[in-house]
């Protein structure tokens, strides 16, 4: 009897080294193909949770003018508290609120003031998760800042620009229209007269003065936190709790533009980051009267990290992305509340 045996064979063909190449090259292919997928969902993403913010502040104002019969003033005189601190039990926040005490002004401080908007008791609603959400003050050279985080969100003042004054123009003219100094303010945004809307030079807004109609009333976007210069000094474009230009943004500047935001005061200023989408000159930029005064005139553009665009919260409660291309004179239709014009919310 004969016996046959088969052995195996080892002799197994593996990858060349050009097949080999070939795979790590669709390998590589693919990722790059994959990361900016999951870049843009991302974005999506946190762009989602930008609008949803503005929603919730949007439902907030609406909520308080059903109590209160009318929005907070912008700024409560030139040292007081902003919409920020108005807002906070609209935005279940009554506990922090309840801690504010009222017979200070805010960067007078007392030690329950200096705390409510410091990092301990951050609102995350405030932050624009696409820009820098975690900023916060430290080292500032100007100590009432430090500790304290800055916002993303601001409201409208209008098509206009805040000047300061030398000479003895006050009241209705702190705002102008279309950085006007000679006219009077008519295009007035929801939050329009800035420090001085609680006083006699102004009134507090209802929803029956936005003539254009709410649904084309801006009252609320997006801006951009600034950085901290050589100088040890915060850019203070984010500073929402402090009653200097800080909380408001001007509907003037189309959003994102390239023209250069403006501040003023050793206390209001910026550092010029272009390439960070931060244009600024932090200079005095002054501007005669007809009346021999002269103004140095300042203004805050809507600025974000979204590709194209701002979020906007309009007087309705509705939020909508607006196109960084968007018209000039639309734009500033949009920001105004009984400019008369006939535009569409875009």
């Amino acid at each position: 009897m004969s016996f046959s045996s088969s052995v195996p064979s080892n002799n197994r063909r593996g990858f060349t080294l050009v097949e080999l190449l070939v795979v790590i090259a669709i390998i590589g292919i693919l990722i790059g193909l994959l990361l900016p997928a999951v870049q843009a969902a991302r974005e999506a993403a946190r762009r989602m949770q930008c609008t949803n913010n503005l929603k919730q502040f949007g439902l907030g104002f609406q909520n308080y003018h059903d109590v209160n019969g009318a929005l907070m003033a912008g700024a409560n005189g030139a040292n007081g508290f902003t919409w920020a601190w108005k807002i906070l039990p609209y935005i279940e926040q009554n506990a922090l609120y309840q801690t504010i005490d009222w017979k200070t002004p805010t960067y007078a401080g007392t030690t329950n003031n200096a705390n409510v908007f410091k990092q301990q008791n951050r609102i995350g609603m405030f932050s624009c998760p696409s820009d820098n959400p975690g900023a916060v003050i430290s080292g500032d050279t100007t100590t009432l800042y430090n500790d304290r985080y800055l916002a993303n969100y601001l409201v409208s003042v209008g098509s206009t620009g805040w000047y300061d004054t030398i000479g003895t123009v006050i009241g209705q003219n702190y705002w102008v229209e279309k950085l006007d100094v000679n006219g009077a303010a008519k295009h007035h945004g929801a939050f329009f007269g800035g420090h001085y809307q609680s006083g006699a030079y102004g009134t507090y807004q209802r929803w029956s003065c936005a003539t254009d109609g709410l649904s084309n009333t801006a009252i609320m976007s997006e801006i951009l936190i600034g950085q901290r210069d050589d100088r040890g000094r915060q850019d203070t474009r984010g500073a929402f709790w402090r009653a200097c230009l800080t909380p408001f943004y001007s509907h003037y500047n189309t959003p994102n533009s390239t023209y250069p935001d403006k501040m003023l005061y050793s206390y209001c200023r910026c550092k010029d980051l272009p390439e960070m989408n931060l244009p600024c000159k932090d200079y005095k930029l002054t501007i005669t009267a007809s009346n021999g005064t002269s103004q140095d005139v300042a203004w805050v553009a809507a600025r974000s990290r979204h590709s194209g665009g701002v979020n906007v919260c309009y007087a309705d409660g509705s939020v909508h992305f607006v196109s960084s291309t968007v018209d000039a004179d639309v734009w500033r239709a949009i920001g105004s509340t009984q400019g008369a014009e006939t535009v569409q919310t875009p």
